[in-house]
């Protein structure tokens, strides 16, 4: 068997092997070049959020942590924040969601007294998010 026989029998030749490969070539192509239209798109076209971190915290008793916390709000859009106190075993002892108000600007310190059902040594900003 020759492979003239092969090709006309199955109908594989040089041409159509290689009009299937620009095919998957361009195919190819287009799933990269999408994937990173999509990736800039998601990186820096997605929307500004707020943003917090802590700034100081001072344990007042077991029953209570006041922290001060920085907040940016490039939005300037009513948000929310949640605060957590931790203890030497790194468990949440304290929460405390505080609302952010769009009339603070883009950039403001609030302080905060947040309950807790045991000692804190530490405070930290869970996440913060637009309402």
């Amino acid at each position: 068997m020759t492979s003239e026989y092969l090709e006309k029998r199955y109908g594989k030749t040089k041409a159509k092997a290689r009009n299937q490969r620009i095919f998957w070539i361009a195919v190819g192509s287009i799933l990269v070049i999408t994937f990173f239209v999509w990736s800039i798109s998601i990186n820096f076209l997605a929307p500004a959020n707020i943003s917090a971190s802590v700034k100081n915290f001072t344990v007042s008793s077991a029953q209570q942590t006041q922290v001060t916390v920085s907040i940016s709000n490039p939005t300037e859009r009513n948000g929310l924040c949640a605060i957590k106190v931790l203890n030497e075993s790194f468990a949440v002892v304290g929460y405390k969601e505080v609302a952010i108000n769009a009339s603070l600007g883009k950039a403001a310190n609030l302080d905060f007294g947040v309950n807790t059902v045991k000692l804190g040594v530490s405070a930290s900003v869970d996440h913060c998010w637009l309402k």
